[in-house]
């Protein structure tokens, strides 16, 4: 999906509910959390790395280092 909104598709399913979504600073990735995993995707191709240390409920955010 662009930064804009248009050309939305689906890139990743999550397992659990209540997903929270955040754009990485640069706009390339964005990190889809969850109650079972979480994934970093990339935003042009949709491949994704699976984070499954990474689980818990509400919100998110990708701070620059």
């Amino acid at each position: 999906m662009a930064r804009d909104g248009s050309n939305a598709r689906e890139s990743a399913q999550v397992e659990g509910d209540d997903a929270s979504v955040a754009w990485s600073t640069d706009g390339s990735e964005l990190l889809v959390y969850g109650g079972g995993s979480s994934y970093v995707v990339d935003a042009g191709t949709g491949s994704f790395q699976v984070l499954r240390y990474l689980v818990a409920y509400g919100s998110i955010a990708w701070l620059a280092p």
